[in-house]
């Protein structure tokens, strides 16, 4: 098994200058690296969450994570700390993505069969859709905010 076993990683956003980049897996910490200076002993920001993330391509400060307990939080990377937290989701929310045409709106997928459409200025989510069936990934549209596209768990 060797010194990585216990350290998987899901290598998952990048800032659009490729400046920077997060990781997130078992280890329930979110990590982000620089590209010039790559040393995985020693990131530049790391914040503790179990998560999946997205980035947000143009506020570049903030990160979104999702997490097993259907939590989705807004952190800045700047500051360390949580900008918004959502407790929408009853289960684990799978996956979320930020709007790359409207930055402050985020949808996220979960186990409890619903995908939600947040905005980072609201406390709640701003529209509920149940889709019947565990939802395992959710994808903005990258020309519009009005459409995105749903994945189901088998």
């Amino acid at each position: 098994m060797g010194i990585y076993s216990t350290q998987l990683i899901l290598l998952k956003s990048l800032i659009e200058n490729d400046e920077l980049f997060a990781t997130a897996g078992v280890s329930r910490r979110i990590k982000v690296f620089e590209f010039a200076s790559v040393n995985v002993q020693c990131p530049m920001v790391e914040m503790s969450t179990r998560s999946k993330l997205s980035w947000n391509e143009y506020t570049k400060s903030h990160i979104a994570s999702s997490d097993y307990e259907g939590i989705v939080t807004v952190w800045d990377v700047t500051t360390r700390q949580s900008v918004m937290e959502y407790e929408g989701h009853e289960k684990r929310a799978w996956s979320l993505d930020f709007s790359r045409t409207d930055p402050i709106m985020l949808v996220s997928g979960s186990d409890n069969c619903k995908v939600k459409i947040w905005c980072t200025r609201q406390e709640a989510s701003v529209l509920n859709i149940d889709m019947k069936a565990n939802i395992c990934s959710v994808k903005y549209n990258p020309g519009s905010n009005r459409f995105y596209q749903t994945g189901k768990c088998p």
